[in-house]
């Protein structure tokens, strides 16, 4: 069974699943979300394909990345923190929460894959 979901978390306002629609771009999934937050880092935005795979988009804009990569179902969009913004025990809340959000859509996709 494939996910008919897009998976957008890390530094955007409301972190979610959104409906996959054929057509839509990074850009459109992450406006969905609410848009960046402004601790973002744009040009490190990476996929992370329902098998696993990451595909980052570094040092694309987000309006130019959009071309070069197909967003399909079940994949999940994960905008990093900007580190340079931040103090260090910031840092550490932000890494342990974005590797947490990562871990656990991880484990979605895997379960929507029937993977064990």
């Amino acid at each position: 069974m494939q996910a008919l979901h897009v998976n957008v978390f890390g530094e955007v306002m409301k972190p979610g699943s959104f409906s996959f629609k054929k057509g839509k771009k990074t850009r459109d999934y992450i406006r969905m979300a609410g848009d960046l937050t402004t601790y973002a880092d744009a040009k490190r935005i990476y996929l992370i394909k329902p098998n696993g795979s990451v595909v980052p988009l570094k040092g694309r804009s987000l309006l130019r990345f959009d071309n070069a990569t197909k967003i399909q179902p079940g994949d999940a969009i994960v905008v990093p923190v900007n580190m340079d913004h931040m103090k260090p025990l910031e840092r550490v809340a932000k890494i342990s929460s974005a590797a947490f959000q990562t871990t656990l859509s991880l484990f979605a996709l895997m379960g929507v894959a029937g993977v064990r």
